[in-house]
């Protein structure tokens, strides 16, 4: 009997699929739109364009600081307060008693054996404990969590696309389609995905 190996590809990673919804398959063909040409780049990434009616920018990697789409929250370590048993302490107090779980004990069994049901049952009620215990909160003060600067313009992080006028926004990681999120979803989609091919018509 041979050896059979499944390969796992993330949604998106191989363009359009069978799987797709009608979501991903309009932002890839308004992506095709765009382009002009049957790019399998284009499909699985989308393109960087912008008129008056939307926005689409392609997954970014650039890493910059002053990139809307690849910076992030930069608050330092004072915005974060932290306790224990309700009463406050600092990061290394905090975080002795956070990662208490019993987690490497548990991953250190084999796995199925009784030892390591043993000791997933412990890993369990440690973490419901450490839960009841521990709380920290933080204060957003960093351009990134108070929308301002760079992410003012978005409020808050900058999406992969964008209708302008409802603000129907979709960010998605790496390919169109993976992990996708979606922002201010209005009922008249179909409407305005319409609206965003008609307005290449007129450019």
């Amino acid at each position: 009997m041979k050896n059979q190996i499944n390969i796992i590809m993330s949604h998106g990673a191989l363009g359009a699929s069978e799987s797709d919804d009608d979501i991903e398959t309009a932002i890839r063909q308004l992506a095709l739109k765009i382009e002009g040409n049957d790019l399998e780049w284009v499909t699985k990434y989308g393109t960087n364009f912008e008129n008056d009616v939307f926005m689409m920018h392609r997954y970014c990697w650039c890493e910059r600081e002053d990139c809307p789409w690849c910076a992030g929250c930069t608050c330092p370590e004072s915005a974060w307060h932290y306790s224990v048993d309700g009463k406050p302490v600092n990061s290394e107090e905090y975080h002795k008693v956070f990662f208490d779980t019993g987690y490497e004990e548990m991953s250190n069994a084999e796995y199925g054996s009784k030892e390591h049901k043993k000791l997933s049952k412990i890993f369990k009620e440690k973490i419901k404990i450490r839960n009841a215990r521990c709380g920290q909160v933080k204060d957003d003060v960093c351009d990134y969590c108070t929308h301002k600067g760079i992410f003012e313009k978005y409020d808050g992080e900058a999406p992969n696309f964008i209708h302008k006028k409802s603000k129907f926004m979709i960010n998605w990681y790496k390919y169109i389609g993976r992990d996708m999120e979606f922002k201010n979803v209005p009922e008249n989609i179909v409407n305005i995905i319409q609206e965003c091919f008609d307005s290449l018509d007129t450019k």
